[in-house]
């Protein structure tokens, strides 16, 4: 009894697990891409593929092709069992001659109708599908080869395309949520060449940097400081770029450094390889401020520095703002108004090949409001290498009385754009006004000389 009971209770416990199992998906048959064409030998071939858009089918399929009026079979083809999701191509062919030439007929393509589908079921319909064929006439009893077809324009070509792709892609378009499974794959697909080609950017760029510098000049030989050398010496690392103040009080000195070539032309075998903007104080530089150009503005600082001597300053300012733009855009980012009241170093990095450059320096005196030069030489240098490096500094203002932030990104980029500009075309050192020459009194050569 009890092995009854514990029997029955099997049996129950079985039939909602029966009940919940789903049925097996029918066959589901789909012409797609229909297409006809005529060979040389008088045959037509009329192509399509059939898609199995639902289970697999364990019988084969017979595929027709029948005139639309009278039903009469004019060809047919075997189709193989098709499994889920699976396409097949079927090509029916006959002779253009069991028709008549120069006309039009229509016809009915039909696969697996009450083999695979039931004739009353709700998919037949597509298991069907119309197709027309214009025959082409023959001349003196033989088949006339048709001629190439024109052309197709771009838009239907690429709708032919799309249909191809769509019929080599198992997907139903007709199931929203086969779509929806299909956009979220190649969306995910997509973000991740994204973050591949991101991950080997990192990996092979290099980040831009500004090593730090020592000047080539500074390490020579101890001289006597009161000896034209030794005062040399001292003035060199006082020079900081190759531009002149536009004011100074009477009798200033100035020194400025100037980086030539072999024919004395202003930076001729030079080239730029870093520029950086940082904030400083009494302390020395401030870090946290610090920005370094990119490559690209480098190189575009390079290209106009050799067409300098072709363009004017107008033209070098359209050239190098774009510079001055990228470099305030991300100086403002690390300052704020309360930090923006340092003053800014703007330095340039630049070298060039030993045999092929050299560097001048160039000591004036204000003179009669004018700099007036006192002395030019070239240093004594230890290079170890086969390049000779030369740093700029030029200092801007920063945040000045009655300006606001906005204000003074502005006027900070015009500033910087018109510094760019004067390294590539520093200006000339202004001649010194010629005095007018003496002129004795008249003597008479009779009267006795006067001793003062």
């Amino acid at each position: 009894m009890r092995g009854f009971i514990l029997l029955v209770l099997c049996l129950m416990m079985a039939f909602p697990v029966m009940a919940q199992t789903p049925p097996p998906e029918e066959p589901d048959y789909t012409i797609n891409n229909l297409r006809n064409r005529f060979t040389p030998d008088g045959l037509a071939v009329v192509e399509f593929e059939v898609w199995n858009r639902g289970g697999a089918a364990s019988l084969p399929a017979t595929a027709l092709l029948n005139i639309l009026s009278t039903s009469e079979e004019v060809a047919r083809a075997t189709v193989a069992p098709l499994p889920a999701q699976a396409i097949t191509t079927v090509a029916l062919t006959f002779q253009t001659s069991a028709f008549p030439p120069d006309s039009v007929q229509t016809f009915r393509v039909a696969v697996g109708v009450d083999e695979v589908e039931a004739s009353g079921s709700a998919n037949i319909r597509s298991n069907f599908a119309p197709l027309t064929l214009s025959f082409p006439a023959l001349a003196e009893g033989s088949p006339t080869p048709l001629p190439p077809p024109l052309p197709a324009d771009n838009q239907d070509t690429g709708r032919t395309i799309l249909n191809d792709l769509r019929q080599r892609i198992p997907i139903n378009w007709n199931d929203p949520v086969q779509v929806i499974i299909a956009a979220v794959i190649a969306l995910a697909l997509l973000v991740g060449v994204v973050l591949i080609f991101i991950v080997l950017r990192l990996l092979f760029s290099r980040a831009p940097h500004f090593e730090v510098w020592q000047p080539p000049y500074a390490n020579t030989l101890f001289v006597d400081p009161n000896s034209p050398a030794g005062r040399r010496a001292g003035w060199q690392l006082n020079a900081q770029n190759a531009s002149l103040p536009a004011t100074a009080p009477e009798g200033a000195w100035h020194i400025r450094k100037l980086p030539l070539g072999k024919t004395n032309d202003y930076l001729q075998g030079w080239r730029m390889t870093a520029l950086r903007i940082c904030q400083y104080d009494p302390y020395g530089r401030v870090n946290r401020s610090q920005v370094i150009a990119t490559r690209r503005h480098v190189n575009r600082l390079n290209a106009a520095r050799r067409g300098r001597a072709k363009h004017t300053p107008e033209q070098l300012s359209r050239q190098v703002r774009p510079i001055a733009h990228g470099l305030i855009g991300a100086f403002g980012k690390k300052v704020n108004e309360r930090s923006s009241i340092l003053p800014v170093a703007f330095d340039v990095q630049m070298t060039g090949k030993q045999s092929e450059v050299r560097i001048g320096f160039e000591l004036y005196q204000r003179t009669q409001g004018v700099w007036v030069l006192a002395d030019r030489w070239e240093p004594e240098m230890l290079i170890p290498g086969k390049q000779v490096e030369e740093n700029f500094t030029y200092t801007l203002y920063g945040l000045r009385a009655g300006e606001t932030f906005k204000t003074f990104r502005a006027r900070f980029e015009n500033d910087l754009t018109a510094l760019l500009v004067e390294l590539l075309n520093p200006p000339a050192a202004p001649v010194a006004p010629v005095p007018p020459p003496r002129t004795d009194a008249p003597t008479d050569p009779h009267l006795s000389a006067v001793i003062i």
